[in-house]
Parts: C-alpha cells; structure tokens; sequence
C-alpha cells in the first residue's frame, strides 16, 4: 500500500511518504476477525536538509463488519460500489533512523478503514487511517512519547486457497455464498460473469442483465411460478390450471377423488423457526439450526401429506437483488437439509422474500439477527407422489 504520513510535531522533519506490506490470517471461528502482519518504511525530509526514515512491524487484530451495498435501484445510489468498514489494533516494533543513530522502541497501532471489492476476485481497493504511537528513548530528545498519523491506499490481494474457495463450504457444495469480503476472506468459488449471484458453471441464463432478479438457475425470476397455486412450480406442472382447493400429484394434475383425497383445511400455518439465524452475507446452517431443523423433520414426518414453503428472509443490509438471492440460498440449503432427513422434496417449495418481510427493525443488531431467518409455510394443497 501506498504511505503518506503526518509526523508527530516534535519531530524535526517533514511529512513522510512510504509503503507498506500486509498479509492477513482470518481467525476461522470468528467471522469477519483475524490478524495482520503489516510492515511498513516511510522516509521524511530532515529541516535541516538530511532526511530520516522509520520501519514498523506490527501485529494487529482486525474486525471487518460485512459487506454493504447502497439504497436505491433507479438513482446514482445503482452507481456506488459495495463497501466493507474495518478496524484494527495491535502493537509491535518501531525503529527511528535519525542523525543521532538507529533507535529502536515499542510500539501502539489503532487504525480504520474501508475496502471496495473488486469484482468477484476476491481483490479490493483499501483506503485506511493509522494512528502509530512510540514510546520515545532518544529519537527526539526531551519527549516521552511521538504520534504519527498514516494515511494508507493500496490493493487487497487473495493468495493460496484462500484465492480458489469461498469461504465457509455450504453443505450441498463446497462453496460458500457469493459474497466478496476482503477482509475476512470470503471469495466466490468461481467466476460470476453476469454477476447475477450464480457461479457460471451453474448459471442456465449467461448474460443476464444487471439488477435482474433471478432463480437458482440464473435465469429471470418470475413474479408468480405457481400461477394456478396448487403447490406444483410452473416449470413441473402438465396441468397448470387446476382449480383452487383440489388434490394433486406431483405433476400438478387432479387425482380422483376419494378416501384420502379430502383437501387440507383452507387455514393455513406458518412455522416459525426462531432458532434457524444466519451470520450476515451467510446462509451456512449452525449446528443450532440443524437441530431445530432436526425437530422440524419429525414433526413432517408424523404429517405426512403436509406441504410446506420453505420461506428464505434477509435482514436489510445491501442492496435489494442480492438479499433476494441470499433469501432464496438460505431456504434451499433447510429444504436440502430436511430432504436428508427423509421428508420428500415433492412436499417442499422454496421462496426467497429477501428483506421485504421483516419480523424485527432494522436498526437494531437484534432486529436484523431476527430478520436473518426461515420459515415453513404449511400450503393449502396436498401433493402424493404416483405409485
């Protein structure tokens, strides 16, 4: 990274320039957390007319707070790129070159900053403030202590499997959502060529146009995928224009009806699952949700001509297309999950809401934990399988 520096006012030099040279250790039971090994050389103009120059190494901890996109579909906000915020701390090993000889002290580093990813490489552009505190021995004569103040630019580079993966592995693939943090290392697993949140080498619909919403597929989205609602999705359905109420098979067509064919009640449930949260920009299962995912099996299993949507919500951070898409990972990966259990996956149907139903405000860490969520839907249908 490119260096510019302040120096503390007891120094008798100019304001310096430098670099610098990171490498960053994301603490795996940690989210967004890690260390930094970071050097750096700044050279200054002397007063006098000689120069001197300063080295640092430091270890610092740094906490990144996710990845945020910008409000507004149609204005300049579409315009504006996605943004991590990051801070640090740490302490390290400061050595003065001056007039008077090397001297070397301890040190104290307090930093902030904010990335830019870049595509989905896994690269960003980091802009950051270093406030550099050293204790004092015979650098500037008559002071305890000096406070420089770094001003740094510079590129984020992933290197090693950390390039190749994309963080914490889904558990039907091994990948992670498609979300790019720079500072905790979270990557793509391969190319987005359309960015439209699906990897091309599962993307059905290349080139799909910016801010499109899409399916699983990648293709369009469409408003309505069951158009007749009798639970089958449009795309499996040979029969779309059942009629309101009556008992289907798993393509959608009426099955005559007799013993065992009485529609379900026309009130229907929803199953709140309160427990099954998700970290921000993840839709990873936590063992806490698998078990309530655990619970939830049984009780489909008792129930056997249930039919449920697996409803997929977000809280209101980033931008509306991808909390839609995350929506829609996160109810994919607990129907996955239930379908492993031995419920059928003719009895569950995915939607994504995105952040258009939330259970708690927005503004508060609470809320959005509680806006991260799925619910099961019990649907006003039955679908039996064909013998």
């Amino acid at each position: 990274m490119g260096l510019f520096e302040l120096p503390d006012n007891a120094r008798d030099s100019d304001d310096g320039v430098g670099g610098s040279l990171s490498f960053y250790l994301p603490l795996t039971s940690r989210t967004g957390e890690g260390l930094e090994f970071d050097f750096y050389g700044v050279k200054r103009d002397a007063d006098a007319g000689s120069s001197d120059s300063q080295l640092g190494l430091f270890v610092n901890y740094t906490k990144s707070f996710g990845v945020y996109g910008w409000d507004g579909e149609a204005g300049f906000e579409q315009y504006l790129p996605p943004f991590s915020p990051y801070v640090l701390a740490g302490v390290g090993v400061v050595r003065d070159v001056v007039a008077t000889g090397d001297h070397y002290a301890p040190g104290l580093n307090l930093g902030a900053g904010i990335a830019f990813p870049i595509g989905a490489s896994g690269m960003a552009l980091r802009t950051e403030t270093r406030v550099v505190g050293q204790v004092n021995d015979e650098s500037v004569p008559g002071e305890d202590y000096l406070v420089d103040v770094q001003f740094r630019v510079g590129l984020s580079i992933p290197l090693g499997e950390a390039a190749a993966s994309s963080g914490d592995p889904a558990p039907a693939e091994e990948c992670g959502v498609a979300v790019v943090d720079p500072i905790t290392g979270r990557k793509d697993c391969s190319v987005d060529s359309d960015r439209d949140g699906i990897d091309d080498n599962a993307d059905l619909c290349p080139g799909t146009p910016s801010g499109t919403p899409v399916d699983l597929n990648g293709c369009t989205a469409t408003p309505n995928p069951d158009a007749d609602g009798d639970g089958v999705p449009d795309e499996a359905d040979t029969c779309p224009d059942t009629q309101s109420g009556v008992t289907v098979d798993m393509s959608g067509c009426v099955l005559p009806q007799g013993e065992g064919a009485t529609p379900p009640p026309a009130d229907a449930k929803r199953v709140v699952l309160s427990n099954v949260r998700f970290e921000m920009n993840s839709a990873d299962l936590t063992a806490q949700a698998k078990d309530v995912l655990d619970q939830a099996a049984q009780g489909l299993s008792a129930e056997t001509e249930i039919v449920v949507e697996v409803a997929g919500h977000t809280d209101g951070a980033g931008r509306g297309n991808y909390n839609l898409m995350l929506s829609l990972l996160r109810a994919e990966n607990v129907r996955q999950y239930l379908i492993s259990k031995g419920i059928s996956r003719y009895r569950l149907f995915v939607e994504g809401y995105g952040e258009t139903r939330p259970v708690g405000p927005n503004d508060t860490a609470e809320g959005r934990a509680a806006n991260r969520r799925v619910d099961l839907d019990k649907l006003d249908v039955k679908v039996i399988e064909s013998k």
